[in-house]
């Protein structure tokens, strides 16, 4: 083999490895959400799903970030991936947005309403009150 081969050959057996590595995290990633999912099953096995928390019974979590686009408020977020949880957005008719990019809401009880709306919409979603600092 020339040098010209081994460098391609060595750029191929690269590439791979890039492709396995990615392929290894979507795997980490499914395998938290299997977790997850099961972990949802058991929760959902052993209570009533049609019940809707109460505003007194919801977790808010303080999250406090050293992040530019950071501001103070409240934001219900989406927990799939609890590493970075997607926020709600009421913009554009609202939706799903990546983090530091959802609705701050100014008022906990501005907060709890609009995630009871979304628990009540999703109730299998695995929704949580963030307040951000």
């Amino acid at each position: 083999m020339n040098l010209s081969e081994l460098k391609e050959r060595l750029k191929k057996l690269e590439q791979e490895q890039e492709r396995q590595q990615h392929d290894l995290f979507d795997l980490r990633d499914l395998e938290e959400i299997a977790r997850m999912e099961s972990q949802l099953k058991t929760l959902d096995d052993k209570s009533d799903i049609s019940a809707v928390e109460t505003v007194d019974d919801i977790d808010v979590t303080e999250l406090d970030q050293e992040v530019g686009k950071n501001r103070q408020g409240y934001v219900v977020c989406l927990m799939f991936d609890p590493r970075s949880p997607s926020e709600w957005s009421e913009e554009g008719g609202g939706g799903w947005r990546s983090a530091n990019n959802g609705m701050r809401y100014t008022t906990l009880e501005q907060a709890k309403a609009c995630y009871l709306k979304l628990k009540k919409q999703w109730p299998d979603y695995p929704l949580k009150l963030i307040a951000k600092k």
